[in-house]
């Protein structure tokens, strides 16, 4: 997958993945992945129904910007301080965090086979 988006943003940048080692032991090490306010973070949950959360730090246009993504508005949650947008602009939020940010952590649940 990270060959694919590297290829499709033509090696403009490079994905940084969440995808840390068993964060069941480490939950303070994700937990800084999500507070930091650096690197724009997607947080995609593997429940159904279930909204892709984005933590982005603060400029005048994020909400036009993750508009710009698809029909429905993203919805600001307050409490939390991130993003909620639809998880079918997950392919999209990746290609336009790199074209824009240059980088992104991405965290997901990870099955082994």
């Amino acid at each position: 997958m990270r060959s694919r988006i590297l290829q499709n943003q033509r090696n403009l940048a490079e994905v940084i993945v969440g995808a840390l080692p068993n964060v069941l032991e480490e939950p303070s090490r994700l937990e800084a992945v999500w507070r930091q306010q650096n690197i724009p973070v997607a947080w995609r949950s593997g429940e159904t129904g279930r909204p892709l959360l984005v933590k982005l730090h603060f400029m005048i246009d994020n909400r036009s910007w993750l508009r710009s993504m698809g029909r429905r508005h993203p919805e600001w949650n307050e409490r939390g301080k991130h993003w909620e947008i639809s998880k079918s602009w997950f392919n999209a939020l990746i290609d336009k965090s790199l074209e824009r940010f240059g980088l992104i952590y991405v965290v997901q649940p990870f099955r082994e086979q």
